[in-house]
């Protein structure tokens, strides 16, 4: 016999007693309350019977209780599982999703006097007493005096009037 085997006779075995006993107190107070009554009692070994089968009711339906609550319990945490998934894609989705850039952001174009032509595009800016260019809409942009800003199409002009992204804004 496996140790399996040993362990679920052991535990019948114990439950056979724990039945025993809790039905050697009812048969009692039973007949205790009988013989005060003057009633006469079925048969011992039908009580006996119907007292088993009342207790393994009971045990199915506690297993089934349990077995309902356990469910109930794995549901809740599917779920909770579930909600923090989708709270954990909407913050991935809102943090490294690409940030608009306002169309009205940015100073008017700049004339340009010698040849009368209009500058439309100006992506970035820098100060003429930094070595750093930003893009428009970074926080150290808007520190710049208007006086000293110097505005740029594109990365590649900023860089070679000497410029280096800034770290912030990363541009």
């Amino acid at each position: 016999m496996s140790l399996k085997g040993t362990d679920i006779l052991h535990h019948s075995l114990v439950v056979r007693r724990e039945m025993q006993e809790k039905w050697k107190k009812k048969n009692a107070e039973e007949q205790e309350q009988a013989a005060r009554v003057g009633q006469m009692l079925w048969p011992e070994q039908d009580r006996y019977e119907q007292f088993l089968c009342k207790e393994i009711w009971n045990a199915r339906e506690q297993a089934k209780q349990a077995e309902s609550l356990r469910q109930a319990l794995v549901r809740q945490r599917n779920l909770a599982i579930a909600l923090c998934v989708v709270l954990f894609a909407l913050a991935l989705f809102f943090a490294l999703r690409p940030i608009p850039a306002a169309e009205n952001e940015g100073p008017p174009p700049a004339a340009d006097t010698q040849h009368g032509a209009v500058i439309t595009e100006q992506n970035y800016v820098a100060s003429v007493n930094s070595d750093k260019y930003h893009r428009l809409s970074c926080d150290y942009a808007e520190n710049i005096l208007e006086e000293n800003r110097v505005y740029y199409e594109t990365a590649a002009d900023a860089e070679d009037a000497g410029k280096h992204p800034c770290s912030a804004c990363r541009p």
